[in-house]
């Protein structure tokens, strides 16, 4: 071993000791207690050769005092940081790596690249379990739940993607939650008028299903440059605004154009509503078109009032000249109900064909009888015997819980006489035709008076051929008159 001294310096083998104390390996000037010196990598090397041990560094700052000393040590395979007062008597850990390369900041477990436990809570005035910037200017602090922005111990504005990018919030799940207090939301603008505000030249929100075959949904407020128009609020089912179904516009009026909403399934099919009045646009309005189901106007009470604001009964039908005020059909039959114009007669039409009428003055039934109305005519004969076998009765219908009298006669019994004035209905009750009576019953009188006439003529024959001869008549035959 070549040992060298001079002035104080000891040089064993290129290790050299100054007497203060300083190691230096590679150097003769070391400027620390320990001073390794070397070209290329260098390493210091602890090592035991004891599986139960370890191998590590310890940093002392006195000699049995009380100071804050720190080890550096591989504890079976984990690099620990340890702390201690009392020269390692007893210690805590700080910081640890594992076997896989987790670190842990207050935890002796981790389970995560870095693992950070214990701390104090944002929420209860600390500083967080992290903290990134100084205490007394702009940083950001984190705890087990909460991120703040804060300059000094104020809060401050968060920004997240401030210089672009897109940001996710549970991409894969989960609630989020925003504002919940007394805060805003703002997206796209820098006024905070709302709790929550977005602004975009295109459709501010985008909702999305998850399935192929369903539509997503466009919801936006438009400007002057959009297809649909200016100032409105629109639901899509594509990012096509004309394509809106439903708008609402900036006008308190429906004037058959516009109107606050409008529901909108085609360029010619649109609804618009206000506040009590539906309008529609190029095409009808169709109420219970593709249902079977009831439709009820005013069901607790009311008027209704059609062609007129101002109904003066249940239903009111203000007409139209030229046009039937109340058309009534099944299937291919088809009757109309008016009101005259000229004469003021409430008039009953089948399709063009005028049937009947109502006088305004009187209420009497006037029934069409025009000759140019009629074919196959042929007078009525012997209605006289007919008559005289017809029988009128007293009663009272089953369904009149009142037992009310009428005078009349049987449907069944008139059939067999005159069944022109009898009708069997669909559900196969009969009706009578009374009206039609008036007719028979003229008939009967005509045939009664020419009976008279004929019984008359007979008795003038009669009188005329026994006439009672006069004073100066000789009477030849005193006779009784025979027989004829």
């Amino acid at each position: 071993m070549k040992q060298i001294f001079v002035f104080g310096i000891i040089i064993i083998n290129g290790f050299t000791l100054l007497a203060q104390q300083k190691v230096g390996i590679n150097t003769q000037t070391p400027l620390r207690t320990l001073d390794v010196v070397g070209e290329g990598a260098q390493y210091i090397r602890v090592h035991t050769n004891t599986a139960a041990g370890g191998s590590g560094l310890e940093l002392i700052r006195g000699t049995n005092v009380a100071a804050r000393d720190w080890k550096f040590m591989n504890d079976n395979g984990n690099l620990r940081i340890v702390q201690s007062e009392d020269n390692f008597a007893t210690s805590d850990e700080v910081v640890r790596f594992n076997g896989d390369g987790y670190m842990g900041i207050g935890t002796t477990v981790p389970t995560s690249t870095l693992h950070i436990a214990g701390g104090n809570q944002l929420s209860s005035g600390g500083h967080g379990y992290l903290t990134l910037g100084t205490q007394s200017f702009m940083r950001m602090s984190f705890d087990n739940h909460t991120v703040q922005a804060r300059d000094n111990n104020a809060s401050s504005e968060l920004l997240i993607q401030a210089y672009g990018g897109d940001t996710h919030f549970g991409s894969t799940g989960g609630r989020t939650f925003m504002a919940m207090g007394i805060g805003k939301v703002l997206m796209g603008n820098n006024d905070l008028s709302a709790k929550v505000n977005i602004e975009s030249d295109n459709f501010q929100m985008y909702l999305r299903n998850d399935e192929d075959d369903v539509n997503d949904w466009y919801i936006g407020a438009s400007d002057n440059e959009w297809l649909a128009g200016d100032n409105q609020l629109l639901f899509s089912p594509t990012s096509n605004s004309n394509d809106a179904v439903l708008r609402l516009m900036s006008v308190t009026e429906n004037d058959g154009n516009n109107a606050p909403v409008m529901i909108r399934s085609s360029a010619t099919q649109a609804l618009l509503l206000d506040g009590n009045e539906i309008d529609t646009r190029d095409e009808p309005l169709y109420i219970n078109h593709n249902s079977d189901q009831n439709t009820l106007l005013n069901p607790s009470g009311g008027r209704v009032g059609i062609a007129t604001s101002s109904p003066q009964a249940t239903v009111h039908v203000n007409g139209i000249s030229g046009t039937p005020n109340l058309s009534l059909q099944t299937d291919n039959v088809v009757w109309h109900v008016n009101t005259s114009s000229g004469n003021g007669d409430l008039t009953f039409s089948w399709g063009d064909l005028w049937l009947a009428s109502i006088n305004d003055v009187n209420g009497q039934w006037l029934t069409a009888s025009d000759a140019r109305l009629k074919e196959n005519i042929l007078p009525l004969q012997n209605t006289l015997e007919s008559v005289k076998k017809l029988k009128i009765y007293n009663y009272a219908f089953k369904h009149d819980s009142l037992h009310t009298r009428h005078i009349g006669l049987l449907a069944q019994e008139l059939n067999v006489y005159f069944p022109e004035v009898v009708k069997q209905q669909e559900d196969g009750q009969y009706g009578v035709t009374y009206a039609h009576l008036a007719v028979i019953a003229l008939k009967a009188i005509q045939e009664q008076q020419q009976l008279i006439v004929t019984l008359r003529g007979k008795l003038q024959r009669l009188k005329a051929e026994h006439a009672v001869p006069s004073a100066n008549t000789q009477t030849t035959d005193l006779s009784p008159i025979k027989s004829r």
